[in-house]
């Protein structure tokens, strides 16, 4: 596989649907690298849905699950785009080891628009919109200070990825 002039990771933070996954699948075409979801490798690894984690064993278990997962990227994960899960970075103090951090700033009226009631269902901090947006407003600063890079990723999907390779070529 040609990484082209990619070796260092992109790390893709910010709120459920602010899309990390989508955009991160077009950017890993685009750079000629891999996609890991982080939200995907944990349901994988455990056989469960993220949901049934929550109901089974907690929030708290999840963000356990994804400190685990958080270590074994940086030692582990090179030239690659990883979309991690929204509420990483709240514990995850370490993401900038893993790579340059780029969080997708996305309007929450935009995000409501995006997610369906599919998609909706399958994020448990979403069930109750006022709730989902009283955590938004929580996480933002949080994801501001965990990111190398703010992109406005109310643009286009062309427009973000160019914004993100631009950065990232001048990032050391």
């Amino acid at each position: 596989m040609d990484f082209g002039f990619y070796c260092n990771n992109i790390v893709l933070i910010g709120f459920m649907g602010s899309g990390k996954t989508y955009i991160g699948s077009h950017l890993a075409q685009e750079l000629h690298c891999f996609l890991l979801d982080c939200d995907t490798l944990i349901e994988q690894t455990y056989n469960s849905s993220i949901t049934d984690i929550f109901k089974h064993y907690g929030e708290k278990h999840f963000r356990n699950l994804e400190l685990k997962l958080q270590q074994w990227l940086i030692g582990n994960i090179k030239s690659s785009v990883i979309a991690t899960g929204g509420g990483m970075p709240l514990l995850c103090h370490s993401l900038k080891n893993i790579g340059t951090v780029f969080f997708l700033d996305v309007d929450f009226e935009i995000i409501k628009q995006r997610l369906n009631a599919a998609q909706t269902a399958k994020r448990p901090l979403l069930s109750d919109i006022n709730k989902a947006y009283t955590l938004y407003n929580y996480r933002k600063p949080i994801y501001i200070k965990a990111a190398h890079h703010i992109i406005n990723a109310n643009q286009t999907r062309d427009q973000i990825i160019n914004e993100i390779t631009t950065l990232s070529r001048s990032t050391p």
